[in-house]
């Protein structure tokens, strides 16, 4: 299988790294390198300061620092899984093989190397949200501690951000592209299902994010976040739940849109064909033999337009469709659990 895989962003190679220790499972890694240390933290947070945390605060924090444990891990699949392997799967529907693998070095350079382009505004919103709390009333090196914790925060999370634009214009440029469908794919989608499954993959990894909500509504409804630390929040929950969307629904469309150019193109063809095979057939008069063979390629050519014609595309299959609701519901799944099972 040819590799697509060009480049590792920053997340990647710490977990694929020796020091101080390599961990070959990279979920583990992700758990012990990224995770170990806020955990540690956290905890002698919680231990010094429970007479003064509010209610439900280490429950939602757990769901919180899950996240942390995990997100690197996603990060990482997403860099070292998810996009190179949408490149492998597109080539069956574009077949220039050196335009998918520039491409695919363009797409995977900009994820590994740009992201700080939406890290820099993300952490500005984050920190001046933290800033904005009233941090339970704690000062010194705990106030210090949490504002760090934002930033670091900040910057795992906009790479999330990050892997839904990078999707977005990674589809947005294949679409544009001459895109062969087959009717006969086993997809059933003409094999535009390696254009689906890349769009609905990042919207799960990128839905993952909504085990920060319970401690960003836990801030909000306690009173601990000030009105503009509070509008801030809600904006950043609102970004989260319209990207969690727009992750799916714009490669939906640009996809849908260049699948059904195609099919049009393909039909026209196979119409004008079948117009020109009809035309000829009345107007020559012919050998039974030669006349029979004429009509063996007008049925051949009819076969094949109704083929194209009752060909499903994306995302009309019923797995992507259910892991779509899956990753918009998630967030309210998490706030429901949160507020009727842990409270």
């Amino acid at each position: 299988m040819t590799d697509y895989n060009y480049a590792e962003i920053w997340v990647t190679r710490i977990l694929e790294s020796r020091y101080p220790f390599r961990i070959g499972n990279p979920l583990l890694s992700s758990i012990v390198k990224f995770g170990v240390l806020p955990d540690l933290a956290f905890a002698l947070f919680c231990v010094m300061n429970a007479q003064y945390l509010p209610k439900d605060f280490v429950t939602t924090g757990i769901m919180a620092l899950t996240w942390l444990n995990l997100g690197p891990y996603f990060i990482w699949y997403y860099d070292q899984r998810l996009l190179p392997q949408f490149f492998t799967k597109a080539s069956e529907i574009v077949s220039d093989t050196n335009r998918l693998h520039r491409l695919a070095r363009k797409y995977d350079r900009l994820f590994s190397h740009r992201y700080w382009i939406i890290t820099i505004p993300w952490a500005v919103i984050v920190i001046c949200a933290v800033l904005g709390l009233r941090l339970l009333g704690f000062i010194g090196v705990f106030y210090w501690v949490i504002v760090i914790g934002g930033v670091w925060i900040s910057v795992l999370t906009s790479i999330g951000f990050w892997g839904v634009f990078t999707t977005m214009l990674a589809i947005r440029e294949i679409s544009q592209e001459h895109l062969s469908i087959d009717p006969f794919h086993p997809d059933k989608l003409g094999g535009l299902s390696c254009i689906g499954y890349y769009a609905i993959g990042t919207t799960l990894l990128f839905s993952t994010g909504s085990l920060f909500l319970p401690v960003i509504f836990e801030f909000v409804s306690q009173g601990q976040a000030g009105g503009i630390a509070a509008s801030i929040l809600l904006f950043a929950v609102s970004m989260f739940s319209g990207f969690t969307l727009l992750s799916f629904l714009y490669p939906t469309i640009k996809t849908n849109r260049a699948a059904q150019s195609a099919r049009y193109k393909i039909l026209e063809k196979l119409r004008q064909e079948y117009a020109l095979l009809l035309r000829s057939i009345k107007e020559k008069d012919e050998r039974t033999a030669e006349q029979s063979g004429a009509y063996a390629k007008l049925n051949q050519v009819r076969s094949e337009y109704m083929d194209y014609r009752k060909m499903k595309l994306y995302p009309f299959e019923v797995e992507i469709l259910i892991k779509l609701i899956i990753s918009v519901i998630l967030p309210f799944i998490v706030l429901l659990v949160d507020k009727y099972l842990l409270r």
